[in-house]
């Protein structure tokens, strides 16, 4: 099952540079960045969860996605599909692989935007 059960994330909010300077937090954490309305089709189920990943300052690392010619280019493609994310405190690494696995058993791969296993 994705999200373990054990895992809060925080509330969905919107992905833009308004919503992230206001909610996330300059902290580190584990974040997953999902679609509002939209499903993606897995190998085992859909799912609007399109990556999963952990920085060190999360506000910091959502505005990296924002900004124009962004190194994260997948992600933009989903921007006018309503993208929403959630954060978690905690050993983030470890956290994140966690996570990515437990996705990956639930859903059949990673999430669309993950290119490489944490």
């Amino acid at each position: 099952m994705y999200p373990p059960r054990q895992v809060r994330f925080s509330f969905h909010y919107p992905l833009n540079m308004a919503a992230v300077k206001a909610n996330a937090p300059e902290a580190p954490g584990v974040y997953e960045i999902s679609l509002a309305e939209t499903k993606i089709d897995y190998p085992l189920c859909p799912s609007g969860v399109v990556y999963i990943g952990s920085a060190k300052n999360i506000r910091k690392r959502l505005r990296d996605y924002l900004r124009p010619g962004s190194r994260y280019g997948d992600l933009e493609t989903f921007d006018s599909y309503g993208a929403v994310l959630g954060y978690k405190h905690r050993g983030v690494r470890a956290e994140e692989k966690r996570l990515c696995q437990c996705f990956t058993l639930a859903h059949g791969s990673l999430p669309r935007c993950n290119r490489i296993r944490p």
